[in-house]
C-alpha cells in the first residue's frame, strides 16, 4: 500500500503466488505511479497505484511488513537480479577513479564547445560539443536528434541541446556511466526502451517542456511539427499524418494538454476517423481537426 500526499492510503493485492520470487517495486515519478514485478515480469496489466503525488520536498520511504514466520532479503544496490526497463536502483557507489573518468568525459565536450567561442557562459556543453558527443555515441544521422533528446530527458537538461556541468556530471554519476563504450551501450538501451508505452509517455511529456521557450506555456507549431518528425510520428500514422499536419499548420500554437494526447487521439480515431467519439472529453483542437477533415471531403 502507499499513502498519497493528502494522507489517504490505498492498497493493492496481487492474486499471484509470489512466495520465493524476487519482487521489484518501481516508483515512476514521471507517470505518478508505482509498479510491481515478480522475477522481472510485471504484475497485473499496468501500474498498481496511480496519482502518486509529491513535490520537491517530498521524501518517499519504502516500507514493508512481514508475517511472524516470514523472511525477506532486500537489495537496494546497482546489480539487480532482474533489471527493469527505465528503472535505476536507489543506491549505488562510485570510486574516486570513476569520478575522475566522468570529469574527463565532461572536459572533452566542454572544451570542444569553448574552442570555437561557442559557449558564452562557463560550464556548458553546446553546439560543437553537442555534435561531437552525438557522433561519439555512435547514433545514425537519422537518430542523432532523438538520442540527444533522450539524453536530455535522462539528465534533466534545462536548455535545448545544451548540458550544464551539473546536469552532465550528475546524470553520468546517477546512471553509472564512466567510459564511452558504456555510454554508447546505455544510449542504445534508452532508445530501445522508447517502445515501452509508459516510458515513451514520460519522455514525450518531458519533450514538450524541454522545447518551450522561456516564460512560455504553449509550443509554436513549427517546433511541434519538427519535434514530431524527430520522434518518428509520420511513419507511425502514414495515412493520417499528412491530414494532421495540414490542419495543425493552420494553428499558431499547441498546449501541453493537447500535445500529450496526440498519440492517443491518432491511435483512437483511425484512418477514416470512425473511432472519434464526440462524447469523449478530447481537447477542442481534436474536435476541430475532425470537423476540418469532414469539410475537406
Amino acid at each position: 500500500m502507499h499513502k498519497n500526499g493528502d494522507g489517504k492510503a490505498t492498497s493493492w493485492v496481487s492474486s499471484e503466488k509470489l512466495s520465493g520470487k524476487t519482487i521489484s517495486c518501481v516508483l515512476d515519478l514521471d507517470n505518478s505511479s508505482i509498479w510491481y514485478y515478480a522475477d522481472g515480469e510485471m504484475l497485473g496489466t499496468g501500474p498498481a497505484f496511480t496519482s502518486v503525488r509529491g513535490s520537491a520536498s517530498t521524501t518517499f520511504t519504502p516500507v514493508f511488513s512481514l508475517a511472524s514466520s516470514s523472511s525477506v532479503n532486500v537489495n537496494w544496490g546497482r546489480k539487480l537480479k532482474y533489471p527493469i526497463a527505465g528503472a535505476i536502483p536507489l543506491e549505488h557507489d562510485i570510486t574516486s577513479k570513476q569520478t575522475a573518468e566522468i570529469r574527463k568525459i565532461w572536459e572533452k565536450y566542454y572544451h570542444a564547445s569553448v574552442s570555437l567561442s561557442e559557449s558564452g557562459d562557463r560550464g556548458t556543453i553546446k553546439t560543437q560539443g553537442i555534435l561531437d558527443l552525438a557522433a561519439d555515441l555512435g547514433t545514425s544521422e537519422e537518430q542523432m536528434q532523438l538520442a540527444l533528446a533522450v539524453l536530455a530527458w535522462k539528465f534533466r537538461s534545462s536548455a535545448v541541446w545544451e548540458f550544464t556541468e551539473e546536469e552532465f556530471i550528475a546524470g553520468m554519476t546517477l546512471f553509472g556511466i564512466f567510459e564511452m563504450e558504456a555510454f554508447r551501450t546505455i544510449t542504445k538501451k534508452w532508445l530501445d526502451e522508447l517502445s515501452v508505452p509508459h516510458i515513451f509517455k514520460a519522455f514525450y511529456s518531458f519533450i514538450f517542456t524541454y522545447m518551450l521557450p522561456p516564460q512560455r506555456y504553449v509550443l509554436d507549431i513549427p517546433e511541434a511539427v519538427e519535434t514530431w518528425g524527430v520522434l518518428g510520428f509520420p511513419a507511425k500514422w502514414p495515412e493520417l499524418w499528412p491530414k494532421w499536419i495540414a490542419f495543425i499548420e493552420t494553428k499558431k500554437t499547441i498546449s501541453k494538454d493537447a500535445w500529450v494526447l496526440v498519440p492517443s487521439f491518432l491511435n483512437t480515431v483511425g484512418v477514416d476517423l470512425s473511432g472519434f467519439d464526440e462524447s469523449a472529453c478530447w481537447p477542442a483542437i481534436f474536435e476541430d481537426f475532425v470537423e476540418w477533415c469532414k469539410e475537406k471531403k
